[in-house]
């Protein structure tokens, strides 16, 4: 069986987009403060894989998390879709 064409859906899944909001401190060399959805949950973070933590984290919990459009021309633009 032939797969399929690089860069091609094979199926469609619903995305989802939150807003989070950063607080930064820009006292320190490098990234520290607080992510937040707008509900009020937070994370406090330090450094980059601490903000990578705190978003993930929110991400994973958001409750308000509201479904994007799919739009169908984002197949024909040759994104960065890994198909195998």
């Amino acid at each position: 069986m032939a797969s399929p064409a690089r860069g091609a859906i094979v199926g469609r899944m619903a995305r989802t987009t939150i807003t989070i909001v950063l607080e930064l401190d820009e006292s320190t060399e490098c990234p520290s403060g607080l992510a937040r959805l707008q509900d009020g949950t937070a994370r406090e973070f330090h450094g980059w894989l601490g903000l990578a933590a705190a978003l993930d984290s929110l991400a994973r919990t958001s409750a308000n998390a509201v479904p994007a459009a799919v739009d169908p021309r984002a197949a024909h633009q040759g994104g960065n879709e890994n198909v195998g």
